[in-house]
């Protein structure tokens, strides 16, 4: 996989997060995404918040090593922004296949939901 097919992949599941979140909490969930990263990187406090692209930066190995699970939830939405929580799972990296991939197709990405979400929009 591509690190552009990656970023599809990525994108695709930030906006299933959205419906999810959308369809559990009956809220309109804005596609303004700031991600509370929680992983290794280059970022000089834990979380780091980020933009998408960085995200993709930070998640993405190589062609042929993949974290195996990346939790995505859905926090918050606040002025417009809807900060989502990404971690990658702290398991040695392998190859795709070997991904979470529940449901078949999703790769590493797993999606959960907070219990204290917060759909305040000020």
């Amino acid at each position: 996989m591509t690190k552009e097919e990656f970023a599809q992949l990525f994108r695709h599941h930030l906006d299933l997060a959205v419906q999810n979140a959308e369809e559990r909490y009956n809220v309109s969930v804005p596609r303004n995404f700031v991600i509370e990263y929680y992983g290794k990187g280059h970022f000089h406090k834990v979380p780091a918040e980020i933009d998408v692209d960085t995200a993709i930066d930070a998640l993405f190995i190589d062609e042929n090593k993949f974290f195996l699970i990346i939790d995505l939830v859905i926090l918050e939405i606040r002025n417009s922004i809807t900060r989502v929580f990404v971690r990658p799972s702290g398991h040695p990296p392998d190859v795709f296949e070997r991904t979470w991939n529940d449901p078949p197709g999703s790769g590493p990405f797993h999606h959960m939901f907070h219990s204290n979400f917060r759909g305040i929009d000020e």
